[in-house]
């Protein structure tokens, strides 16, 4: 029994081993496929809003832009000479503009006095994303070319705030001046979870660069209850950065 039981330690010792020498030439060989690798690091301004489609109807007038900033850092594998791999985190600020029109009428007053507000709603939330692209450049003169990328992101919402400006008035006819407020992420009538596409096109210049990206939200951003509605994230971002070569 003891001498099964040797036989046995001692293979899968034999095969623990094997699987370790496999997974570590593998990663090896993975990273050795690669040419030079690089770390950038990034920071610019965003503009961000959402795509407002109703009972399939685009309807843009729906939403507005909002301002914000980005920061992130990336790290780049080089496939070749004109193609790359990159992937990294941001922290992305994203939201949207949303109108409204109330019509009161305060009946303490005789006759009744009529007044219309209007009101502007500012959602801001900040996201970590986890973009993975592929990077194609073309090279003008040494050092200096252009740039491409493509591909996929994952965003995850950390934390988002929502502004009203406007005059409203209460059951009494009282005016008051709305404010600010902070989203409690657990009751956010939202998915906190969004999936998309990044697309930019930038300029390298001896390790500095500067990049414009459009990021495009795939998933539908509104409550599950409303089946007609669908709303997702649209975002421009401008980056200046820099990339630490190896």
């Amino acid at each position: 029994m003891f001498s099964k039981y040797v036989i046995f330690s001692n293979f899968h010792r034999m095969k623990t081993t094997r699987i370790k020498f496999l997974v570590s030439n593998l990663v090896f060989f993975a990273f050795s496929s690669f040419g030079q690798s690089s770390v950038s690091v990034h920071g610019g301004a965003s503009f961000a809003t959402r795509q407002f489609k109703e009972s399939g109807t685009i309807k843009p007038k729906e939403y507005g832009w909002v301002t914000g900033f980005n920061v992130g850092g990336n790290y780049e594998f080089e496939i070749n000479e004109l193609l790359s791999l990159t992937g990294g985190v941001s922290l992305v600020s994203r939201g949207y503009k949303s109108y409204s029109t109330i019509k009161y009428t305060n009946h303490y007053f005789e006759p009744p006095m009529s007044s219309t507000h209007h009101l502007e709603y500012f959602q801001h939330f900040f996201y970590l994303d986890f973009p993975v692209n592929l990077k194609l450049k073309y090279e003008i003169e040494r050092n200096a070319y252009f740039f491409g990328r493509v591909g996929p992101y994952l965003g995850y919402t950390i934390s988002g705030n929502h502004t009203t400006i406007g005059v409203l008035a209460d059951s009494t006819g009282i005016y008051f001046n709305p404010g600010e407020a902070k989203y409690d992420l657990q009751l956010l009538p939202e998915p906190r979870l969004d999936i998309g596409a990044n697309f930019s096109f930038g300029v390298e210049i001896k390790q500095f660069f500067f990049e414009t990206t459009y990021s495009t939200g795939l998933r539908n951003m509104v409550n599950l209850y409303a089946k007609d509605v669908k709303t997702k994230n649209r975002t421009v971002l401008l980056n200046l950065g820099y990339r630490f070569k190896f």
